[in-house]
């Protein structure tokens, strides 16, 4: 524990020990990347128009979603004759490496959508949503996928079947030339409610591109095959005749990043550090190069500590990663001191009993305590602020316990806050 105002420290049990850090690890990304690159930096995607060509380009928004690009596709029709000629549509996702899946991720699996691939070009978090309805008096079951597009290959073997127990198994793997093929297994009762299921996708870029034609030809536009721009990678890609047709810009990078603190969203967090990587070096975005980033961010914010860190990724999914507890009380002092870019970020931190991964602990102290979780391959961590009740004197905390059980280690966590809220009562 840490009073971040004199920067005190309060009491320390092997305070310098690097441990694994799991979702912790978000902080330090957020807040290098606010400091970085500022509160207010947005993504942009934007559609250009070359020759028989539409090139929609992604610049790493992690905050992308259908109906930004229904407002895209919108934009570009009301302009009368925009579309006349055109027939084909490229996707320019190379301001990220082709790397999709980040150090730590599994490649198998059922396609868990907390292990997302990441891409310059994606939409929903790199997810499809895919829904499972009993239908009466058929043998099969009805599924519909969200978002839209010909990416998806749907192999659909769900039956309705009466007395049938549990839900289908749901999974996702790579197809041919970047579909995403989704395979249903398993049986529906007649009367049972829908079954929505989130998996990843394979190929975000290809998702995204499919969807905007899918759109596209559903506002009344052409029916566009869509196609990847060839590589190599470069910083951007636009022919010379390229005329630009319509840009979204998200949200500020500070709002963008609450899906990472408060929800724990590890697409965000990767998103976010493969971006510092591309803005750093002009380079695609890698994760070698995001995480060099982190090293010169830790090296300069506390130099006696920085070799002692280990980052692997930008969201902490990995075995391999470590951090102490005193580095990430010097990154959350970063953020607590006023005036600095990623103080702004105190207010996409979860609060207790409020909404994201704090709702279930230390209600009862509600926003006297921000803070993050972490829980992964047997990694329980918390770190945060403790607020006396004037909301004016801040305490730093950080509790990293590896190996212990979930629940023992959730309660040792909560008991410490506890005992600190009533020191500064």
């Amino acid at each position: 524990m840490r009073d971040l105002d004199s920067a005190q420290r309060l009491v320390a049990v092997q305070p310098e020990r690097p441990l694994n850090p799991a979702s912790n690890q978000k902080l330090i990304t957020a807040i290098a990347a606010v400091e970085l690159l500022g509160a207010d930096y947005r993504f942009e995607t934007s559609v250009s128009r070359s020759g028989d060509a539409l090139i929609l380009r992604g610049s790493g928004d992690p905050d992308l979603h259908t109906a930004q690009l229904h407002a895209l596709a919108s934009a570009i029709l009301a302009e009368p004759g925009a579309l006349d000629g055109v027939r084909r549509l490229i996707i320019d996702d190379t301001a990220f490496s082709p790397r999709r899946l980040g150090p730590g991720f599994q490649s198998d699996g059922p396609g868990l959508s907390y292990m997302a691939p990441s891409g310059a070009l994606a939409i929903d978090f790199a997810t499809v949503t895919v829904t499972l309805r009993p239908v009466p008096g058929q043998r099969a079951a009805a599924v519909s996928v969200s978002p839209p597009g010909a990416a998806f290959e749907v192999h659909n073997h769900a039956l309705t079947r009466a007395g049938a127990r549990g839900i289908p198994g749901v999974r996702t793997r790579a197809g041919e030339h970047g579909a995403t093929i989704i395979e249903i297994q398993g049986t529906l009762a007649p009367g049972r409610a829908p079954v929505v299921v989130r998996r990843r996708v394979s190929d975000p870029g290809m998702v995204a591109g499919a969807a905007f034609a899918a759109i596209l030809t559903e506002l009344g536009g052409p029916h566009l095959p869509v196609s990847r721009r060839p590589r190599p990678d470069s910083r951007g890609w636009a022919p010379t005749d390229a005329r630009l047709l319509a840009t979204h810009r998200s949200r500020p990078l500070v709002d963008v990043l609450r899906s990472a603190l408060r929800y724990s969203n590890n697409f965000t967090a990767e998103q976010v550090l493969r971006t510092l990587a591309w803005r750093a070096s002009g380079e695609a975005g890698s994760w070698e190069a995001g995480v060099a980033v982190l090293e010169r961010f830790a090296l300069a914010l506390s130099p006696t500590r920085a070799e002692d860190q280990r980052f692997v990724n930008g969201s902490g999914l990995s075995r391999k990663g470590r951090i102490s507890a005193a580095f990430l009380l010097d990154a959350l002092g970063l953020a607590q001191r006023p005036g600095s870019p990623s103080q702004a970020l105190l207010a996409s931190f979860a609060e207790a009993g409020g909404e994201g991964t704090l709702r279930s602990r230390l209600a009862f102290a509600g926003p006297r305590v921000l803070a993050k979780t972490g829980t992964y391959a047997g990694a329980s961590t918390l770190t945060g602020l403790v607020y006396d009740r004037a909301g004016i004197r801040a305490v730093g905390f950080s509790i990293l316990v590896n190996g212990a059980d979930l629940q023992a280690s959730h309660t040792a966590q909560d008991t410490v806050v506890t005992a600190l809220l009533r020191a500064l009562d």
